[in-house]
């Protein structure tokens, strides 16, 4: 990487603390070697360009400690801070930030990128059509099949728990609380799939055609068109709230069973 370019994120903290933690958030340490990173002058270029990903999981205390480094930072440092959610952030946060919002590609917009890149028009409209509106996903996808095919396994997967009855999504829920201790990140990667599928049911429910969406959520999710607005955000909300109490060390059980509980019936299930 250019010398005078700094990341850091989830990722980069796993790899320095070699599983010693959770990896979950962006911890104190990170935050330190952040206001390290902004301390040096650049070396090739005007500026010095330090970016943080992963943002929102900055604990609160960890936020504070970032306070101090985003307050005065050197006049040679440009600091990006990329973040998927906004409302974790704290306002003396958000105050010294220019805030630039980035929406999901759209399907159409993703398809032409790919045919311009050599790919064959019928597995660039596929590819688009599982992207979600992510454009680098999409190219990575191109050259890897198995992206495109564990996308649509999960996706499938998470719109038969969605269609379930009552009954199977206490079992499936049961299960995957099981599976929480040995494949934390697999079990939050399935709620965000989960997070997807109720936010796509919404966007039908109200005649919506999302930039980004996945069209083969979309093509199952017909039954959303009955069911009271209401109950979807609720449903979405159900899920934000699993992750959170997870996420806060709440009983795996108790966080699922609490959140299917929560969901509105499908299919007359």
């Amino acid at each position: 990487m250019f010398p005078d370019v700094s990341v850091f994120d989830l990722e980069s903290q796993a790899v320095r603390d070699r599983d010693k933690s959770k990896n979950l958030t962006l911890n104190i340490s990170t935050v330190r070697e952040v206001s390290s990173a902004v301390a040096f002058r650049p070396v090739e270029s005007p500026w010095r360009v330090v970016i943080v990903d992963d943002v929102e999981t900055m604990q609160e205390t960890a936020q504070e400690a970032f306070l101090k480094t985003l307050e005065e930072p050197p006049s040679s440092v440009v600091l990006i801070l990329i973040a998927t959610d906004l409302d974790t952030l704290l306002p003396t946060i958000l105050s010294r930030c220019r805030v630039v919002r980035f929406g999901a590609s759209s399907n159409t917009d993703i398809e032409r990128a790919l045919v311009a890149a050599q790919v064959p028009s019928d597995r660039a409209a596929h590819i688009a059509g599982v992207a979600e509106g992510s454009m680098g996903w999409a190219f990575d996808s191109a050259s890897d099949a198995s992206l495109v095919e564990s996308r649509e396994a999960a996706v499938i997967g998470a719109i038969e728990f969605v269609l379930s009855d009552s009954y199977q999504r206490l079992v499936r829920a049961v299960h995957l609380a099981d599976e929480f201790g040995r494949a934390r990140e697999d079990v939050f990667a399935r709620l965000r799939v989960l997070q997807g599928v109720w936010r796509t049911a919404l966007y039908v429910r109200q005649g919506v055609k999302a930039s980004g969406g996945n069209a083969l959520m979309v093509s199952r999710l017909e039954a959303a068109k009955i069911l009271p607005t209401g109950d979807l955000v609720r449903a979405i909300r159900a899920v934000d709230t699993c992750i959170a109490n997870l996420e806060s060390n709440v009983r795996p059980r108790l966080a699922l069973e609490s959140m299917v509980t929560a969901w509105p019936r499908l299919n007359g299930g």
